[in-house]
């Protein structure tokens, strides 16, 4: 429907006076490509954030196997093909763990197909319990952030529940999350000639880099000082 009134009608108005704002405020880098080129100079990316708690919980990871966590919605938005190839292809140095939090109208498509590329599989269900989630998360290596190519997102959510736990990601969306793996050494991205070996070959120290992006990144006081900033910029003009 958003071909048709009165979406066009809103999205052209939007459009026309987006450069009337003295800022303009985007919770991803990525979606700034979808804004017109005219306001280019008065961007600025404000991500979604959270207080920053301790975490006490330490990994304790197994030695015989990869042991990986899938958090959030089961639905069509994620590539259930890929995981189940990442995992095929782990497998070929170490065995695979799946550990699930979350439901959905995929969630059978989903445990399926992980046990056919040969992953034991826990499921967890919802999860609520702030410890209960941080004891999951210090049982596993990586956190999976894979999506369908058509998904058009800079920064997840389930990105950000990683990050806090200090779990270092494997990712395969482009944009902020995949400049941030790059960029912080906090994980992986996946394209096509990856090299696996390399995912096996963990080291903790992603662990330290993870939690430190998110202090330093997606923590309220973080987003505040931000949020302070673009003000203070603007009454200044």
């Amino acid at each position: 429907f958003k071909s048709f009134p009165p979406f066009t009608c809103w999205r052209n108005l939007r459009d026309k006076y987006l450069n009337a704002a003295d800022e303009i405020v985007t919770e991803c880098n990525l979606y700034q490509q979808k804004l017109p080129k005219r306001v280019k100079n008065k961007l600025q990316t404000i991500y979604l954030a959270r207080e920053a708690k301790e975490q006490n919980m330490q990994p304790i990871l197994p030695q015989d196997k990869i042991s990986l966590c899938y958090l959030g919605s089961i639905n069509n938005i994620i590539d259930i093909p890929a995981i189940a190839e990442l995992i095929f292809k782990i497998r070929r140095y170490k065995g695979v763990e799946l550990h699930i939090i979350g439901d959905g109208e995929k969630r059978e498509e989903l445990i399926s197909a992980c046990k056919e590329a040969g992953a034991r599989v826990i499921y967890h269900g919802k999860v609520y319990n702030a410890e209960e989630k941080a004891s999951i998360f210090a049982s596993c290596h990586y956190g999976l952030n894979i999506m369908k190519k058509t998904v058009f997102v800079g920064l997840t959510m389930k990105s950000i529940d990683y990050f806090e736990a200090g779990l270092p990601i494997i990712n395969n969306i482009h944009g902020d999350t995949w400049d941030m793996v790059n960029k912080f050494a906090i994980g992986f991205n996946i394209e096509p000639g990856t090299d696996f070996s390399k995912i096996v070959d963990y080291s903790c120290a992603m662990r330290i880099n993870t939690r430190k992006v998110f202090s330093e990144m997606l923590s309220v006081e973080c987003f505040e000082k931000k949020v302070e900033k673009c003000i203070k910029y603007n009454k200044n003009i």
